[in-house]
């Protein structure tokens, strides 16, 4: 099973998606839900690094594939204003993992703690 977890602070303006594990249902690499989540958290996860490094603070960090099936992002953003594009590129992620999670139950879980 795929776990996701999504929690946003406006406060603190943080941000944390960590995903790991596989779906099953079909070898790694040839899982369509595996892959379908694979996607959506790297398009997110390169809009972040893609962001200058001094927009975060000290310790922020995004790790993709530091082993299989596993990314985290977990930012603490300088500004409001990078905190509001970061939330605004992961509304449309976190509805279609929304989805995913609503049709394949037994593949993916969402939990936004």
């Amino acid at each position: 099973m795929v776990t996701v977890t999504i929690m946003k602070s406006r406060q603190t303006q943080h941000l944390l998606i960590e995903a790991s594990g596989h779906a099953g249902g079909a070898p790694a690499g040839q899982n369509l839900i595996c892959a379908a989540v694979s996607i959506l958290l790297w398009g997110f996860a390169s809009e972040v690094a893609a962001l200058p490094p001094h927009r975060f603070a000290a310790g922020s960090r995004v790790v993709y594939g530091d082993r299989p099936g596993h990314c985290l992002v977990d930012v603490t953003c300088g500004d409001r204003f990078t905190y509001r594009h970061l939330v605004s590129a992961l509304s449309p992620m976190e509805r279609a993992l929304d989805k995913l999670a609503k049709e394949h139950p037994d593949s993916i879980t969402l939990s936004r703690p």
